[in-house]
């Protein structure tokens, strides 16, 4: 499901859509490469669960700004156990919001056994996650106080809002555009 790009054994995999790369994508990079002292590759899937498919010219230009996070991966995986299946070993950094859907049975056909058999996979791949906080709506979640099952809590590293607190998302900025076009 590798598309593009070469993993770099033992780096921490940032996926996200980087539709645009902001401060808070740099920042979350910056905190967890000092952290764990190796590189970040971001990582942005063509697929993806939520959303339509990326096509060519529009992934193109992601691809050029999201090097300035690291050597950017391409794939189809669109689910995180896909993921894990692509990288393994890795730690993925992920927001509060994502963490909060790994934990969602909604994402796993409503299914609370179906949600822990995909944790499970991601476990088997010897992946765990670098949690970071995130405003979700007008409140901010900070990563160590969110409610997520004991085996998917027990393969995160929950980074603490003293460590990192940036309140924008792509979401928030793709709204000032007025054509929904970056700028």
């Amino acid at each position: 499901m590798l598309i593009q790009g070469q993993y770099q054994s033992g780096s921490l995999v940032f996926p996200g859509s980087f539709n645009p790369v902001h401060d808070g994508h740099l920042a979350m990079a910056d905190v967890a490469s000092r952290r764990y002292a190796v590189t970040v590759q971001p990582e942005i899937s063509i697929a993806n669960v939520d959303k339509p498919d990326i096509d060519d010219a529009d992934l193109q230009r992601r691809l050029a700004r999201v090097q300035r996070i690291g050597i950017p991966l391409v794939t189809r995986a669109a689910r995180f156990f896909e993921k894990a299946a692509c990288f393994p070993g890795c730690r993925f950094i992920i927001g509060a919001d994502t963490a909060l859907r790994l934990n969602d049975p909604a994402y796993a056909n409503h299914c609370p056994r179906q949600r822990d058999d995909c944790i499970a996979k991601i476990q088997r791949h010897g992946c765990r996650f670098v949690v970071f906080g995130r405003l979700i709506g007008h409140t901010f979640q900070d990563a160590t106080t969110l409610p997520l099952c004991q085996n998917l809590l027990a393969i995160c590293d929950l980074v603490p809002e003293s460590d990192f607190r940036i309140d924008i998302s792509s979401t928030q900025l793709r709204s000032t555009w007025p054509d929904q076009s970056p700028p």
